[in-house]
């Protein structure tokens, strides 16, 4: 009985023991695995997946070039170039500007013709045509980013959509974007983001002026400024007897200028 009962220990203690080597094996072998599928996914973990590196590396990117580009615009009252400007500065500017006129008449005692269609489609249009160059550089540089990273990149790029909207410029690619990485290729498109920006929300003020003067010859904005504390409203009659405007929103400090000429008497009357 006690030679059997060694047996039985010994047994015991080899089964034990092969159980014990079993289990180091499995683990190494899956501490192996993870080893070299991190090692895969490298480039999308340390900064995200690589559709969340193109969006958020484009919108970096493009971020202070919308906003400098939206400023420049509501400078210029929603056209880069006018024929039809005037040359001006309020007293707490240092340098000229030039405002277009968004609604004019040469003649005298008749009120002015609004010199454009839709302003927001022509700020729309102005400002897409503007950030083009940039837009494309943004994505040259994502894409050679990635490609640091050991991505192949393939790129389809078809343009891109501008979008004034309430508070926010919208961008949305057209771009087709095929990415492989180690033998594992993936697909994405349609990248859309948003730029914070008040915009929107000038030129529909500048729109209300401009209808008030092309029928009334007047707008009032102190009485608006105190419906909508929001927006700081400056306007000169110069000595041509032109009106300069200028909106500031108060919020986000950015500005709309233009120029308004109508209803004008006669020198000497």
């Amino acid at each position: 009985m006690i030679n059997l009962k060694s047996n039985l220990n010994k047994n015991t203690r080899g089964q034990v023991t092969i159980f014990i080597i079993i289990a180091v094996l499995i683990i190494a072998v899956i501490s192996l695995f993870l080893y070299f599928r991190t090692d895969v996914i490298k480039p999308s973990e340390t900064s995200g997946t690589p559709e969340a590196n193109i969006e958020g590396g484009m919108k970096i990117c493009m971020n202070k070039k919308i906003m400098e580009g939206a400023a420049l615009i509501g400078d210029r009252g929603g056209y880069f170039a006018s024929p039809l400007n005037k040359t001006f500065k309020f007293t707490d500017e240092t340098k000229y500007s030039s405002f277009p006129y968004l609604c004019y008449i040469q003649n005298y005692y008749e009120t002015c013709t609004i010199q454009y269609g839709s302003l927001l489609r022509d700020v729309n249009d102005n400002l897409k045509k503007y950030l083009e160059r940039d837009i494309r550089n943004c994505m040259d540089e994502t894409v050679n980013s990635l490609e640091s990273k050991g991505y192949t990149v393939d790129v389809k790029d078809e343009g891109f959509t501008l979008e004034v909207i309430p508070e926010n410029i919208k961008i949305n690619m057209l771009t087709k974007i095929k990415l492989t990485y180690q033998g594992q290729t993936k697909n994405y498109e349609n990248f859309n983001f948003k730029v914070k920006s008040a915009l929107w929300d000038n030129v529909a003020l500048a729109n209300r002026i401009i209808n008030s003067e092309s029928i009334y010859c007047y707008f009032d904005s102190a009485g608006l400024s105190l419906l909508y504390p929001k927006f700081e409203i400056k306007k000169v009659v110069s000595s041509d007897s032109s009106t300069l405007y200028r909106i500031t929103n108060l919020e986000t400090g950015e500005k709309f200028r233009f120029a308004v000429r109508g209803c004008v008497s006669m020198p000497g009357i």
